[in-house]
């Protein structure tokens, strides 16, 4: 009995180790992350093992919250540039492995996080230099009209009471 369990336990192991090396041979690795700006980045790595039966590479590349992928059908190419990012934002890239059967390989090191710069001109920050830029044309404003006026209530308050020279001017009018 022990010699059964201890020959089956074998033949898991090979079975499941053979089939380890199967992926891995068309697996990519050496997944590298170059001129990552804001919005973009390239992604590189390293051909599989064996290119027999491989037709191509998916590429997906996502957030918390969204979800983009790629094909490419050309099995010689090694780089790819992920373009229309989020800034200063981890993604999460993985290449797969296509085969002419319909299926997809993705070894333990096809996969890798990056993160996209920081952008300090955001638009947000153009959004809070616009209102701040509102605030100060209406503070502007503001002032201006107040002087207006107040020229104008002086202005009809010397009419009312009239200085000594306008006075002077009345009463040689009259003569």
């Amino acid at each position: 009995m022990t010699t059964t369990v201890i020959l089956g336990l074998l033949v898991f192991w090979v079975i499941f180790h053979l089939a380890d090396t199967a992926d891995s041979d068309y697996s990519v690795k050496g997944l590298n992350f170059t001129q990552i700006t804001t919005t973009s980045a390239t992604v590189t790595w390293s051909r599989p093992g064996s290119t027999d039966n491989v037709t191509g590479f998916q590429i997906t590349y996502k957030t918390a919250s969204v979800e983009m992928s790629d094909a490419i059908d050309d099995v010689t190419v090694i780089s790819y540039d992920l373009t229309n990012l989020e800034h200063y934002t981890t993604y999460r890239t993985c290449i797969y492995t296509l085969l002419d059967d319909g299926s997809e390989v993705i070894g333990d090191s096809s996969c890798d996080n990056f993160v996209t710069k920081y952008d300090p001109l955001n638009y947000y920050a153009i959004a809070a230099i616009a209102v701040v830029g509102f605030i100060m044309v209406v503070l502007l404003f503001s002032v201006i009209a107040q002087s207006r006026l107040e020229a104008k209530e002086r202005a009809q308050k010397e009419k009312i009471n009239p200085t000594k020279d306008d006075k002077d001017a009345l009463v040689s009018n009259d003569i």
